[in-house]
C-alpha cells in the first residue's frame, strides 16, 4: 500500500488487525477523532472484510462478507452476509465465525509506531516460542501441560480456602474494620499460562556477546523481529492461513539489509501459498516493483469534507476519509514521480525514446499538463544499473540517435511487459539511418512508431519561433552578444528549410567567435523552460493518439 504521509496506510493495516484481533482495540488510537468529537449512536469502529475462501465449501470457492462491529457491548462483534447457504449455516452466530477464524487464520501485525519494537518481542516470545517449542519437542510438551493441570489445581485449591485465610486477615485489622475497610484477597484465575511461564524469558541476540534486543540498534531490533516472526509462523501455524501485516518494513535498516529482508519476504511468501503479507512502504526498493505481477499495489489518498453535527461544540467539523484505488496509470505515474523513479524502472508501459537530454527537457514541456507523462529515455537512461546486456549485441549504448537501438533492444529483454514506445529522430542523415534499422516487428514486446523530424531540422526548429531562438541563444550566449543583429539578421532572413542550429553553428565558425560551443548552446536553452512558449502541436499530434487514446 503507497501514498503520501498521513493518508491512513497504517490505519488499514490496524483495521485487519483489529478485525481479526476485535479484543486489541484502544479506543484512544482506534477511534475516529470525527466520532469522538461529535459523538453519536456509533463510536466505534465496524469494519468489513470480502473473502474469497476454497475451505468453508469443499471443492468450490465462495464468496461472503464478515463485519466485525466493535460498538457491541456484548463482545458479540461478528456478523456475515453471503448468498451461499452452507456459508449461512456455518456462521449462523458471532460464536461460530469468531471459532472458525480462530482456527483458520493467524494474523500478526508488526507496527513501526504503536508499539516500541521491544514490546513487540516480548509479545511474540511469549505467544510463538512456547508453542514452537511445545510443537517440536514432546518433553516440554508434558512438561507444560502437566504445570497447566498443577497451576489449576492450585488455582481451585486457593479459592476454596481463600474465604478462612480472609478471617484470619480480619483480627489483624480490627481497628480498621470498625470503620469499614476489610481485607480481602483476590486470586487472577485468568492470568494467561504461557505468560506465566515465560515472564522470565527474553529474546536477546548475541553478536560477541548476548544482549537484550532492546540494546541494540534500531535496524537490528526490527529486521531480528521480522525474521524471528516469520519464522516462527511457518514453524507453527502450518495448517492456518497467515495473513502478515508489516508497516514500513524498511523502517531503520540500512539499504543493503532492507535488501536481504525483502528477499527474505518475497522467497517466504513464494514458498506459502497459504500466506498473505499486506505492506505499507515508502522505500524505493519496493515501489519499484510497482508491475511485477508477484505484487500487488494498493494506492491511498485522503478527501476531506467540512460538516455540521448538532453535538458538536464547533460551528462545522472536519471529516477524513481514506480512500483505497487499485493502481491505475495516473496514480502509478504520481507515485513514480514522487520518488524519483520514473526513469529508473525497467518495465514501465509508456515510453518514449529520444536522441538527448535536450530532447528530454522539450519532451517533457510539451507534456507538462498531461496527467501522467510516458517515461523518456535516451543516452544517459537508457539501460538501468544492471548495464547493457550481453545478449543485445551492442558494444556500447552510444550517444544521439546510434543510442535508440540499443536502447530498444533492452526494452525489449530486459522485461516481458507489453509497453508503447514513440521514437523521436532527428531529420539529419543520422536520423534517417537509424529510422531504417528500426524495424517494429521484430520486437516482442514493443509497439513501435517512429516520428523523424522533416528534412535535416533538429528539434529546436519545431519547438521555437525564430524570435524566440535568437532572444535565448543571445540571452546564454555572451560571446554573441556583441553580434546580435548581425546574428539576427542572419537568422530571420535564413530558408526555413535550413536548420537553426546548423545556421548558428556556421554563424559562429564564420565568425570565429571561439568562446562560443553550439553544444553548450543547444543544451543552456533548453533548461528552465517554464515561462517560455514552445510549440507542442507537431508532437502532440503525434502522441496524444498513441499514448492517451
Amino acid at each position: 500500500m503507497v501514498g503520501k504521509n498521513n493518508v491512513g496506510k497504517t490505519n488499514v493495516l490496524r483495521a485487519i488487525y483489529l478485525f481479526f484481533n476485535p479484543d486489541t482495540y484502544n479506543a484512544v488510537i482506534d477511534r475516529n477523532m470525527i466520532k469522538q468529537i461529535t459523538g453519536g449512536q456509533s463510536d466505534d469502529p465496524k469494519i468489513s472484510l470480502k473473502v474469497k475462501d476454497d475451505e468453508i465449501c469443499k471443492g468450490k470457492q465462495v464468496l461472503y462478507t464478515l463485519t466485525c462491529d466493535l460498538n457491541n457491548k456484548e463482545k458479540k462483534y461478528y456478523t456475515s452476509f453471503s448468498n451461499d447457504d452452507t456459508v449461512k449455516e456455518k456462521f449462523k452466530t458471532s460464536n461460530d465465525i469468531k471459532k472458525y477464524l480462530t482456527k483458520k487464520i493467524k494474523c500478526v501485525y508488526l507496527s513501526t509506531t504503536d508499539e516500541d519494537i521491544d514490546k513487540q518481542s516480548e509479545s511474540l516470545t511469549n505467544e510463538l516460542i512456547l508453542e514452537y517449542y511445545k510443537k517440536q519437542n514432546k518433553e516440554v510438551k508434558k512438561s507444560v501441560e502437566d504445570f497447566e493441570r498443577q497451576y489449576k489445581g492450585l488455582i481451585t485449591t486457593f479459592q476454596d480456602n481463600i474465604a478462612g485465610i480472609e478471617q484470619d486477615l480480619a483480627k489483624q485489622f480490627t481497628g480498621m474494620t470498625d470503620s469499614g475497610v476489610v481485607p480481602v484477597l483476590s486470586i487472577n484465575s485468568t492470568k494467561d499460562i504461557t505468560k506465566f511461564l515465560l515472564e522470565n524469558v527474553k529474546l536477546q541476540l548475541d553478536d560477541s556477546y548476548a544482549q537484550d534486543i532492546s540494546t541494540k540498534g534500531a535496524g537490528i531490533q526490527r529486521a531480528s523481529l521480522i525474521m524471528l516472526t516469520i519464522y516462527l509462523l511457518c514453524q507453527i501455524c502450518l495448517k492456518e492461513n497467515k495473513i502478515i501485516l508489516l508497516d514500513e518494513p524498511e523502517a531503520f535498516l540500512y539499504p543493503l539489509l532492507e535488501s536481504k529482508i525483502k528477499d527474505k519476504l518475497e522467497k517466504t511468501v513464494s514458498e506459502n501459498m497459504n500466506m498473505q503479507m499486506f505492506l505499507t512502504s515508502h522505500s524505493r526498493g519496493y515501489l519499484s516493483e510497482i508491475n511485477n505481477p508477484d505484487y500487488s499495489f494498493a494506492y491511498l489518498r485522503q478527501e476531506k469534507e467540512k460538516r455540521e453535527y448538532n453535538r458538536s461544540r464547533n460551528d462545522s467539523d472536519i471529516n477524513k476519509y481514506s480512500v483505497v484505488e487499485p493502481l491505475n496509470r495516473k496514480n502509478k505515474y504520481e507515485v513514480l514521480k514522487n520518488y524519483g523513479l520514473l526513469d529508473q524502472i525497467d518495465d514501465y508501459e509508456y515510453v518514449i525514446v529520444c536522441e538527448g537530454e535536450t530532447d528530454k527537457n522539450y519532451i517533457s514541456k510539451i507534456l507538462v499538463d498531461k496527467e501522467d507523462i510516458p517515461q523518456i529515455r535516451y543516452n544517459k537512461y537508457s539501460v538501468s544499473a544492471h548495464g547493457v546486456n550481453a545478449d543485445l549485441d551492442y558494444d556500447y549504448v552510444g550517444k544521439g540517435a546510434r543510442a535508440c537501438l540499443p536502447i530498444l533492444a533492452y526494452l525489449d529483454k530486459i522485461s516481458e511487459i507489453s509497453r508503447k514506445v514513440f521514437v523521436l529522430l532527428d531529420g539529419d542523415k543520422e536520423g534517417q539511418d537509424v529510422q531504417k534499422k528500426i524495424k517494429p516487428n521484430e520486437y516482442k514486446h514493443l509497439e513501435i512508431e517512429v516520428l523523424r523530424l522533416d528534412g535535416n531540422k533538429e528539434i529546436e526548429d519545431f519547438v521555437f519561433d525564430k524570435e524566440v531562438f535568437i532572444e535565448r541563444v543571445l540571452q546564454f550566449t555572451p560571446s554573441l552578444k556583441p553580434y546580435a543583429k548581425q546574428y539576427r539578421s542572419v537568422i530571420m532572413g535564413m530558408d526555413d528549410k535550413v536548420s537553426l542550429i546548423e545556421q548558428t553553428e556556421q554563424f559562429i565558425k564564420g565568425n570565429g567567435i571561439k568562446d562560443a560551443n553550439i553544444y553548450a548552446i543547444k543544451s543552456r536553452i533548453s533548461q528552465d523552460l517554464d515561462d517560455v512558449n514552445v510549440n507542442g502541436d507537431w508532437l502532440l499530434s503525434r502522441v496524444n493518439p498513441f499514448f492517451y487514446s
